[in-house]
């Protein structure tokens, strides 16, 4: 029998670890888990991965990698995003993941990333029509839109909650002008973007949206099943804005899932409310299952479902 599966979405915020078996047509996850090293930090002033940033990405890769070797995963995965795209000194990294733990990281270019989150989306959810599918990461926001055959737009811009709150470094609680800062430059961003409009609803991933689907739910623990297909309604959104940015950052760590989060987590919703504004939507649907997942259904179609093996 072959191995699992195995996928590591290396983001500017958090490495996302998926361990899958595709068994008599089916998809059976057998483990989810995040990891925060953070590489992105302070990427947006110094254009590098900082010191602090490269030894613990390295670390997390060698705990994951033993990981995938006690599930049995056949020749995992390891994709890079934007942090690997933009860091001068990304190809330092990526040779010290390989020299020193025999790791090979895929750099994907942008529409590679858009693609995969779209993919994801077209899998989990089957929309009759176009669908707006949106993911907002820590160093980037993905926007496509299109339906299950082809798309018409598709997007990757340097927008994201890690980048968003090192280009601000706002206080807490946050003050009305800073609230207006963060949304000026997204508003300004997202309108010379050609963002499409008129969608009333999207499909949403990303930290940042499922930590507030967390919280709409009233979980003290992370609940995948529960969050994913899960619909916010844009008017909790704007509250919780609302309200979080009344509070202290200790405050706020104690109130959300992902307590490492919680000094982006406003960033984060900055830039969705900015994204709901743009696009006219009304409910954001959120997909718990976006990039890893799409390369995951990527390696099944080509290794089992046309070839029926690994090639």
């Amino acid at each position: 029998m072959i191995g699992n599966i195995g996928v590591l979405d290396i983001g500017t915020n958090s490495m996302l670890l998926l361990i899958a078996s595709f068994q008599e047509g089916e998809i059976q996850p057998v483990l989810e888990s995040i990891f925060e090293p953070r590489l992105g930090e302070s990427l947006h002033s110094t254009g590098r991965i900082s010191p602090e940033a490269f030894s613990r990405g390295l670390k997390y890769l060698g705990e994951i990698s033993a990981v995938f070797k006690k599930y049995n995963v056949y020749e995992p995965l390891y994709l890079g995003t934007r942090v690997f795209r933009e860091a001068q000194n990304r190809e330092s990294f990526l040779r010290a993941a390989k020299e020193n733990l025999n790791i090979k990281i895929t750099v994907l270019k942008e529409k590679e990333e858009a693609n995969l989150i779209f993919r994801s989306a077209c899998q989990e959810f089957k929309q009759a029509s176009r669908s707006l599918i949106i993911d907002v990461g820590g160093g980037s926001t993905e926007i496509i839109s299109g339906d299950s055959t082809n798309t018409d737009y598709l997007r990757s811009l340097p927008l994201g909650a890690v980048t968003m709150k090192d280009q601000f470094q706002p206080s807490y609680p946050l003050s009305i002008s800073i609230l207006n800062e963060f949304r000026a430059d997204i508003k300004s961003r997202l309108s010379n973007s050609g963002c499409p409009a008129n969608y009333p609803n999207i499909i949403g991933s990303g930290g940042t949206i499922t930590t507030l689907g967390a919280l709409k739910l009233g979980l003290d623990r992370y609940q995948s099943e529960k969050i994913h297909g899960s619909i916010l309604k844009i008017e909790y959104l704007t509250s919780v804005i609302d309200l979080l940015s009344r509070y202290s950052i200790d405050r706020i760590r104690s109130l959300i899932i992902d307590h490492d989060r919680a000094d982006i987590f406003i960033p984060g919703l900055l830039i969705w409310e900015g994204l709901v504004a743009t696009t006219g939507a009304n409910t954001i649907l959120i997909n718990n299952r976006g990039l890893r997942w799409g390369a995951l259904w990527d390696v099944i179609h080509k290794n089992f479902l046309d070839n029926n093996h690994f090639t």
